[in-house]
């Protein structure tokens, strides 16, 4: 496959959005405690009874614009032959994002997504790298990235492309209805 990935910046939402960020959903990491937390959590990969479908299509950059300035983000977009099999957000720091906390030599992967048809061929390490890329010229020190206990394929893809787990949040999506049960992971890799 002939990858290109180009910064698109604030144009060409349509190709970005086209590229589902959806997932089958076939196993789940709990988390166990040991000695009321004082030993530690577990991670432990477990089946689903039931697998299903994670993420809604109805995703669009405004919802992202209502709450981020995205002028400032790296965005990009993988395509080939021409058409778009993936793309990648990275935030700058800032004060109102999830993961650092407005730690400011902390960029974080917003959004990586690649297209179910182009899956296992790459495309997610050179988003990443690419995504790696523009915060380290951006003068970070830190990229952080937040995955769920669900997303067991991005949990292992982080891990093996040298991020440490740094976080476990657990009830951290509580006051959100469909996703309260799940629990927050956050990844960190030293630029």
């Amino acid at each position: 496959m002939a990858l290109q990935i180009t910064e698109i910046g604030t144009t060409n939402w349509a190709a970005y959005f086209s590229v589902s960020p959806a997932f089958l959903v076939t196993s789940t990491l709990e988390c166990e405690t040991a000695d009321g937390g004082f030993g530690g959590i577990k991670l432990t990969e477990r089946a689903v009874a039931t697998p299903y479908t994670k993420f809604a299509e109805s995703e669009t950059h405004i919802a992202w614009a209502e709450h981020f300035d995205l002028n400032t983000w790296g965005i990009f977009l993988a395509t080939a032959s021409g058409r778009p099999v993936g793309g990648a957000a990275v935030a700058p720091p800032t004060p109102t994002m999830i993961a650092p906390q407005g730690q400011p030599d902390t960029a974080t992967l917003f959004d990586i997504r690649v297209a179910a048809s182009a899956r296992r061929s790459g495309v997610d390490t050179a988003l990443f790298r690419r995504a790696v890329e523009w915060a380290r010229a951006s003068g970070c020190k830190f990229l952080v990235i937040e995955t769920q206990d669900n997303n067991v394929p991005a949990c292992r893809f982080y891990a093996r492309n040298g991020c440490e787990l740094l976080e476990i949040r657990r009830l951290a999506y509580r006051l959100t209805p469909a996703v309260a049960l799940e629990n927050m992971l956050i990844w960190r890799l030293a630029l």
